[in-house]
């Protein structure tokens, strides 16, 4: 589960890998600019194992050490439209806290920023059911393309995991 809030910027792409238990009907709500709700589904198959499933990152004795690093960047559209493309994926173990002694840990808020200004472009909330070191895709459409984005997260455990992609 999460949601969304465009706010310098309008999205018009948003991805992330998340993680289901059992086959399940995967639905979105998107609400635009005209207040109508736009609502789809699709069946999606699963071996099962997903929000239960002990975190493969933390299981490793050298997690900490990769913590909330940020692997990613910003691209510029191939359309030729104006924005850009941001992409990045970010060690977290993003426990769900439905493991056995396993508490919850996972990122909560996200922000992206326009570096130079500070202007809040989006932000997202999102659950613990994003699967462990996310994948964040946001396809960003603006009349003045920033230098670079700040990506800012946050979780459960107040930890600040903040990044600048290009520029």
């Amino acid at each position: 589960l999460f949601t969304l809030r465009p706010e310098a910027a309008d999205i018009r792409t948003v991805a992330l890998n998340f993680r289901i238990q059992q086959a399940s009907t995967v639905r979105a709500a998107v609400r635009d600019d005209q207040d109508t709700w736009h609502i789809g589904s699709v069946h999606v198959e699963a071996a099962g194992g997903g929000c239960t499933a002990p975190s493969a990152t933390a299981s490793n004795p050298d997690w900490a050490n990769s913590f909330g690093q940020v692997r990613g960047a910003l691209f510029s559209p191939a359309d030729g439209m104006a924005g850009s493309r941001l992409k990045a994926q970010v060690m977290h173990p993003m426990d769900s806290g439905m493991v056995a002694n396993i508490p919850r840990f996972n990122i909560e808020s996200v922000e992206l920023r326009h570096t130079a200004s500070q202007q809040r472009l989006a932000s997202m909330s999102l659950s613990e059911s994003a699967s462990e070191n996310p994948l964040f895709v946001f396809d960003l459409e603006h009349d003045d393309a920033p230098a670079g984005i700040t990506l800012l997260l946050r979780d459960n455990g107040g930890n600040l995991i903040e990044s600048r992609l290009g520029g």
